[in-house]
């Protein structure tokens, strides 16, 4: 995680997770989407190759929100982790 990064995540803990929503039989693979990043989302043949590409969709884009200066939804996702250590 670069600097940059860094700066957007929030001191709770909260993250944008990736979320597997369902298995397209039409497209013969996984849908994965960030639900607090509006739009941002990634297929794959495999469950886990659908989330991993959508942590590169969500890199690409919280990159062109910064860039266009717009702004970024804080996460609403909390790892249980977080819940545990309080």
């Amino acid at each position: 995680m670069n600097r940059r990064d860094s700066e957007l995540v929030p001191k709770d803990g909260c993250v944008w997770a990736g979320t597997l929503r369902f298995y397209s039989d039409e497209d013969g693979g996984y849908i994965a989407d960030i639900p607090d990043l509006r739009a941002c989302s990634a297929f794959g043949k495999t469950a886990d190759e659908a989330l991993r590409q959508v942590q590169q969709a969500k890199a690409a884009w919280l990159e062109a929100a910064r860039d266009a200066g717009k702004p970024v939804p804080p996460p609403r996702y909390r790892p249980a982790i977080y819940g545990a250590a309080g």
